[in-house]
């Protein structure tokens, strides 16, 4: 049931500047959808979202908002599974709900992408990692989040031990504008392709290379990783007003 889905929950929870950022992670023109209001933001994204990660003849065959949001987060796990080419697979299956809950999808995802944070990081040099340390804690005393958050980031990018603790739920977010860019100098495709996933070798062969920088990868994966920080953001939110009984 479109328009009432998971993807659509998650969407519906993103702030103004969340679903911004949404929109130029899945391909639409900002400046198009600059006068759109909240919910026309919502409809574009997740129509969007579901024609890039589906087959073009498929798509043809189906409206714009029909694609499982389940679908989509079992090609993002698939993609960032350990080990190489296209038959790796996760235990997911699509009209299997016993393999795991779509949220299990989701954590399985964002945990996958600590992995690769940290396995890049380990890969970086002095030099580069003291560069890399000191573009975050600028980009993130600019956003004017608290010192003691900008200290617990920098050390740990200075001793290579990301965690979910320290780069999200409520700090992630703030991370991901040209996320791919301003933190590793690389898009997401070359993150990928270089062979950095976890056990990955330098080099892959060139069907695999192609697949991982293929267009809709390099907008599947960001978008999606967007909207589990979005709901983990609104989960820590709702903790921290919480009133003590």
């Amino acid at each position: 049931m479109p328009y009432g889905d998971l993807l659509f929950q998650r969407l519906r929870a993103a702030r103004r500047d969340e679903l911004d950022e949404l929109v130029v992670s899945v391909g639409l023109d900002k400046k198009a959808m600059q006068g759109a209001h909240d919910e026309d933001l919502v409809s574009a994204i997740s129509e969007e979202l579901r024609r890039v990660a589906g087959h073009a003849i498929a798509n043809r065959l189906r409206g714009p908002h029909s694609m499982a949001y389940r679908k989509i987060l079992i090609d993002v796990a698939d993609t960032l599974a350990p080990g190489l080419g296209w038959w790796k697979r996760t235990k997911y299956k699509t009209d299997n709900l016993e393999t795991g809950s779509d949220e299990e999808i989701e954590d399985y995802i964002h945990k996958r992408f600590l992995e690769i944070l940290q396995e890049r990081l380990a890969k970086l040099g002095h030099d580069k990692l003291a560069k890399v340390q000191e573009e975050v804690v600028a980009a993130l005393e600019k956003k004017g989040l608290p010192a003691q958050v900008v200290t617990s980031v920098s050390t740990s990018i200075a001793t290579g031990t990301i965690s979910g603790a320290v780069l999200g739920p409520v700090v992630a977010w703030a991370l991901f504008s040209g996320f791919w860019t301003w933190l590793f100098g690389l898009s997401l495709g070359q993150l990928l392709a270089g062979g950095l996933v976890v056990g990955g070798p330098a080099g892959l062969l060139l069907g695999t290379l192609n697949f991982l920088a293929a267009p809709t990868k390099r907008k599947t994966i960001p978008t999606v990783l967007r909207l589990i920080l979005i709901r983990k953001s609104r989960a820590a939110e709702a903790e921290l007003t919480k009133v003590p009984a």
